[in-house]
């Protein structure tokens, strides 16, 4: 199924496609009663089909932008579609068995960081697609509010070195901090040689990340890294975080975002 135009999604145009805000009222349309601001509204997404039913929640355009809301809007509604792209294939091949269902998710974008040169939002979601168990994820978006062009890990650490997409310093902290978390979650049931099995291959690739805010208006204290669900162990382990201080990556940080992030003391 192909990912149909984004303006057709926020006019409620597209087949199984709708768009309201969380009030209830038509988006941009103002429900009289209380006069908010469509823009200060929060944007729902939705599909909903016989095999799919799933939204998603993005904040007003008041908080992020109008060019994030746009870029953090496709990739939602690609996220849907994908969804309902699974589902459909699931039910042709599989409705005509007892046990089928039709399948279901949600995702939520919170802002974490906001400044003239990036807007940083979380996006967590679910999806329950028939297996024993509902899964569940993370997303980043880092958008550029002036172009709505993504920031990638890539423009923030252009050359980590040594084969390793996080700068090597950066790594050795975070698969320490890793392994602090897991002793504390799993307690007796932590295994050392396990937990380094799991992350053997962290670093390989860009990591999930989002810009952490400070008490500066504008200038984020450091980075925040995410791993969802098998990203560094099984799915009952849940997700991982792990804060980085700007301090510790500020040398080897493009000289061009230094300035996003609050001066090493």
């Amino acid at each position: 199924m192909a990912v149909l135009p984004m303006l057709a999604v926020v006019l409620g145009l597209a087949p199984g496609f709708a768009a309201w805000a969380d009030d209830g009222t038509s988006h941009p349309a103002v429900d009289e009663r209380r006069p908010t601001p469509a823009f200060q509204i929060p944007l729902t997404l939705a599909v909903k089909t016989d095999a799919c039913d799933a939204k998603a929640t993005l904040p007003p355009e008041a908080s992020i932008g109008s060019k994030v809301l746009a870029a953090v809007s496709t990739d939602a509604t690609h996220w849907l579609w994908d969804l309902a792209d699974q589902a459909a294939t699931a039910q042709a091949d599989l409705s005509d068995q007892d046990w089928w269902r039709s399948y279901s998710g949600a995702l939520t974008f919170q802002p974490t960081f906001a400044s003239g040169r990036v807007v940083s939002l979380l996006g967590e979601w679910w999806q329950d697609t028939g297996g024993a168990h509902p899964n569940s994820g993370v997303l980043a978006e880092n958008i550029d509010p002036q172009s709505g062009a993504s920031v990638e890990w890539t423009d923030l650490f252009p050359a980590s070195g040594g084969g390793s997409a996080i700068p090597p310093a950066v790594l050795k902290y975070v698969r320490a901090d890793l392994m602090r978390q897991k002793r504390e979650r799993l307690g007796d049931g932590f295994n050392a040689a396990t937990a380094r099995d799991f992350m053997r291959d962290l670093g390989k690739d860009a990591p999930v990340f989002t810009f952490a805010g400070s008490a500066v208006p504008g200038r984020a204290r450091g980075l925040t890294l995410h791993f969802p669900p098998y990203a560094v162990g099984p799915y009952v382990e849940g997700t991982y975080t792990v804060e980085l201080p700007a301090a510790m990556f500020a040398g080897r940080l493009a000289p061009a975002w230094r300035d996003v992030f609050t001066p090493p003391r």
